[in-house]
C-alpha cells in the first residue's frame, strides 16, 4: 500500500527528497550516548541544510530522554525542515505513514523490528551504528538484509562523510511485496507437496 518513491540515483536526485528516521532505543549492546545523539542532530541537519530535505522523525517506547533533547533543540533551530512523530504524545501520525511518505529511511541500529520496517520498505534504508557496540544475536538477520540489498549500515559519526548517493546506489530495494512474494513460496510448496502424492 506504500506509494513508489522518488528514485535517488544522484546528488541532484535528494535534493528536495524526503527523509524519515526512526529511532528505537538502545539495548546494552548497542548504546547511544550523548555523542551519538549529536552526530544524528548533525545528520538531521545535513539533510535539511544541504539538501532541503524534509525530515520526519519516529520515536519509539524505548527511546531515550537524551534523543528526545536533541530532538527538541532541532525543532527550533531555522536550519531543519522537521517532523516529529513522538510516541510519548501518541499522536502526529504513526511509522507507516512516515515511511509511506518518504523516499529515504534511517534507522538507529538498536531495534531489529524497525530495521525490518526500514529494509521491507521498498525504501533506500540505512541502518545506523553508534561508537561503541557489541556482537547480537541480532547481527546473522542484519547481514542477510545487508548481502540482498535491502539494508546498508554506516557508523553513525562517519555519515557526513559518507557519499550518500554511493550507498543508496548499493542498495536494491524490494519492488514487490513481501507478502505476496511468501505467498508464492507457500503455493509453490504446496503445489510440489501435491505432485508427489
Amino acid at each position: 500500500t506504500l506509494p513508489v518513491p522518488r528514485p535517488l540515483s544522484t546528488t541532484a536526485d535528494l535534493d528536495g527528497a524526503r527523509a524519515c528516521v526512526l529511532i528505537g532505543g538502545p539495548p546494552p549492546t548497542a548504546a547511544f550516548g550523548a555523542r551519538d545523539w549529536d552526530d544524528l542532530a548533525r545528520l538531521i541537519t545535513m539533510l535539511s541544510r544541504d539538501h532541503h530535505m524534509a525530515v520526519t522523525v519516529v520515536t519509539s517506547r524505548r527511546t531515550p530522554v537524551e534523543a528526545y533533547a536533541v530532538l527538541d533543540r532541532l525543532r527550533g533551530s531555522d536550519e531543519t525542515l522537521l517532523t516529529l512523530v513522538d510516541h510519548r504524545a501518541g499522536s502526529g501520525g504513526t511509522i507507516e505513514e512516515a515511511i509511506g511518505a518518504a523516499d529515504l529511511v534511517f534507522v538507529t541500529a538498536d531495534s531489529m523490528s524497525m530495521m525490518t520496517e526500514a529494509a521491507l520498505s521498498r525504501r533506500p534504508a540505512i541502518a545506523l551504528y553508534p561508537r561503541e557496540r557489541q556482537s547480537h544475536r541480532d547481527d546473522e538477520a542484519v547481514d542477510d538484509l545487508r548481502h540482498r540489498g535491502l539494508l546498508a549500515t554506516t557508523a553513525l559519526d562517519a555519515i557526513e562523510g559518507v557519499d550518500l548517493t554511493a550507498l543508496i546506489g548499493g542498495l536494491s530495494p524490494m519492488r514487490t511485496n513481501h507478502l505476496d512474494d511468501l505467498a508464492t513460496v507457500v503455493l509453490d510448496a504446496s503445489a510440489r507437496q501435491d505432485d508427489k502424492r
